[in-house]
């Protein structure tokens, strides 16, 4: 089992308690020793190592995505409603050679690995996505759009690919 979890860029130490729970629990990161924080992982008692190891690593990942798919969707509004266009939906995806994408009908994809990624990371790609609703290409048009919603863009894209080099796991991890 893991001891750690990168999450928002940051790395979070798991510290897992056994209670009289029915389904695991997750608490909000809390400040751990040495400036970092800690993810506390409840699980139900009684359970054999590589049950809990296998109950502690769906609810870390469920809880990692939820979060990352709820602030990916704060993010795909506002930015849309600066564009005057609307997003469908914004959905996971496992991709393993893709960030994201829109499709046609306004529905943004982002790849549950951004979870890991800092803040700003998923910012970049959800405005690449949602610069798609109007300009479908990557033409001049489009990256007018993209620098009109973030206009350090070419920064924020060199620093996803810097962050996909350092994490090569990461696309296309189950």
């Amino acid at each position: 089992m893991r001891e750690s979890l990168l999450h928002r860029g940051q790395a979070l130490a798991l510290a897992i308690r056994e209670a009289d729970v029915a389904r695991p629990r997750i608490e909000a990161p809390v400040p751990h020793g040495g400036g970092g924080a800690c993810l506390v992982v409840t699980v139900p008692r009684g359970l054999t190592e590589a049950g809990r190891d296998r109950t502690v690593a769906v609810a870390v990942r469920a809880w990692a995505w939820r979060s990352l798919l709820e602030e990916a969707r704060r993010l795909a509004d506002a930015l849309a409603a600066r564009m005057d266009r609307r997003v469908a939906d914004v959905r996971p995806t496992r991709a393993r050679t893709r960030w994201g994408s829109c499709s046609a009908n306004g529905v943004i994809r982002v790849n549950v690995a951004l979870a890991a990624a800092p803040p700003d990371l998923l910012e970049y790609l959800v405005a690449h996505e949602v610069a798609h609703l109007r300009w479908r290409g990557h033409g001049p048009r489009f990256y007018a759009a993209l620098a009109g919603l973030l206009p350090d863009w070419k920064e924020r894209r060199r620093r996803l690919r810097e962050f996909e080099k350092a994490h090569p796991e990461l696309l296309g991890a189950r």
